[in-house]
């Protein structure tokens, strides 16, 4: 029988506060201690009342340590709801769906997040064997109830939808894809990102002194993809800008044997399976390509290596000279405006490189026409547009 007071008895509770040089009072001990028994990031924070970026902090030094495992950060990290779900879908199929998602999504986590939050809360857990079954009813029950749930929010829906089509069709159930979830842009409409300085007489100019203010390598694939029209695209897929190879192995493909019209090919694989070939490159953009082919491994990816670069560069330069932060994706908005402004017909424009199969397309989301309606307005616009860029145009003009 113990004798004493009960803190001689019983241990004193574990501070959660300990003086660290330079550091936040963390018992770092204990956090470790928590991190390693699966505790998530929120309940470690919770517990030793500190913020969830100070737990990162220490998470992050105990995985590069080797204390702490990345199977570990994941498993505690993962609600329970989605362990069940993994279970299930595992049953239905052989593969967990977050193992099949990561080989076909480039964003797995937002989808599977999404997906399993409608299983568990939105649809009660049902039972994805029955589901996989095409003779059963309950998915067009689910499908049904899923757009009871989120059909009214017009703004999220499209995405909503991408996500949850994910599950059928890992599923094998194309069908009720095909029945209750397919898209249009009458019924569920895509986000339209507006940039209006792209209409303002004085863009021209400053477009150009931010291209100018790039690096040699980098100023020219701007330029590149600008007239060419293509999608960024991806290497992993061989698809658009960034998938484009030296040599004619690949998919998307650039073959140069001079900086001549005739001595260049180029061919390019979108999204949709589409293929394009690049018809109008101007002249002086075709001797700076030549001199980063040159330089490039036969088959190796032409713009690839400079991907992560050209975002963040082509970002400041265009936050720099425009006031505005441009994604490369915003360079077609660009191009079809500036072939417009050049007098191109949009028939033509729209098939010129990599252009758009659905006329109605750059007419919504692309062309900036308010300020370049006026012929006198287009004029003025159209002569601030830098030389490189309407090289060769003549051919295609109304005029010509």
């Amino acid at each position: 029988m113990a004798i004493g007071t009960d803190a001689e008895i019983l241990s004193k509770a574990e501070p959660t506060r300990v003086a660290t040089k330079g550091r936040p009072e963390v018992n770092r001990d204990l956090a470790r201690r928590l991190l390693q028994a699966k505790y998530s990031t929120g309940e470690v924070a919770k517990r030793l009342k500190c913020s969830a970026k100070t737990v990162y902090r220490i998470r992050d030094e105990l995985l590069a340590s080797g204390e702490l495992t990345e199977k570990v950060v994941e498993e505690a990290e993962t609600p329970i709801s989605a362990l069940d779900f993994d279970e299930e879908s595992e049953r239905a199929t052989g593969t967990p769906f977050k193992q099949w998602l990561a080989t076909k999504r480039k964003d797995p986590r937002e989808v599977y997040a999404f997906v399993y939050r409608v299983w568990d809360q939105v649809w009660k857990r049902p039972s994805l064997v029955l589901l996989k079954d095409t003779d059963d009813r309950l998915g067009d029950q689910l499908c049904t109830q899923f757009l009871t749930v989120f059909g009214e929010d017009k703004k999220r829906i499209r995405t909503r939808k991408k996500h949850i089509r994910q599950l059928f069709i890992y599923l094998g159930r194309r069908d009720l894809c095909d029945r209750h979830l397919t898209m249009s842009n009458a019924r569920d409409p895509r986000a339209i990102r507006r940039l209006p300085i792209i209409e303002m007489i004085d863009f021209p100019e400053k477009f150009a002194k931010a291209v100018e203010s790039l690096p040699p390598e980098y100023r020219t694939a701007i330029k590149f993809k600008l007239v060419a029209q293509m999608r960024t695209g991806e290497s992993k897929e061989e698809r658009g800008f960034f998938g484009i190879r030296k040599g004619t192995a690949g998919r998307s493909y650039l073959y140069m044997s001079g900086s001549t019209d005739e001595a260049v090919r180029c061919h390019v694989f979108e999204k949709m399976s589409e293929e394009w070939d690049i018809t109008q490159i101007p002249e002086s953009i075709r001797e700076e390509l030549l001199a980063i082919y040159e330089k490039t491994a036969d088959g190796a990816f032409i713009f690839a290596p400079y991907e992560n670069d050209l975002i963040k560069m082509w970002k400041a330069a265009s936050l720099k000279y425009l006031g505005e932060e441009l994604v490369l994706h915003d360079l077609r908005k660009v191009s079809i405006t500036w072939y417009y402004a050049c007098r191109v017909p949009l028939e033509i424009a729209t098939t010129l490189n990599v252009g758009w199969r659905d006329l109605n397309t750059p007419r919504d989301h692309y062309l900036h026409l308010r300020t370049l309606m006026k012929k006198s307005s287009r004029a003025a616009y159209a002569g601030a547009i830098p030389e490189w860029f309407k090289e060769g145009l003549n051919e295609y003009t109304e005029e010509g």
